[in-house]
């Protein structure tokens, strides 16, 4: 299906709002578990295609209900970037965590 930029960016503007408040919500002060991740994907920026790590966090509350506590972008995948988002899970009410579950490390486990 082909779509043109114009139509891209009026959906975009559309929904930014709804969006940018989804991800500043509050959350809640106690998960079962966190599942973060990140993944790659090809963005556009300036005019340049390039590969962007997208890191998500993927809650377990403790009635066994799966929420997605958001997504974010980084040129990179890293530690220091993880910690950006712990700490904003943290300031939008997250006050402990039972288990935080790092996929990316799980895949060194053989």
């Amino acid at each position: 299906m082909e779509v043109s930029p114009a139509l891209i960016s009026n959906v975009t503007d559309a929904v930014l709002d709804d969006v940018q408040a989804w991800q500043s919500r509050p959350l809640e002060q106690l998960y079962a578990i966190v599942y973060l991740d990140a993944l790659y994907v090809k963005m556009r920026d300036n005019g340049h295609v390039q590969n962007r790590a997208i890191y998500t966090a993927i809650a377990i509350t403790l009635e066994g209900n799966k929420e997605m506590l958001g997504l974010w972008t980084s040129a990179h995948e890293g530690a220091k970037f993880r910690l950006q988002v712990l700490t904003e899970l943290q300031t939008r009410g997250v006050k402990d965590i039972l288990q935080a579950v790092d996929i990316a490390d799980t895949d060194q486990i053989e």
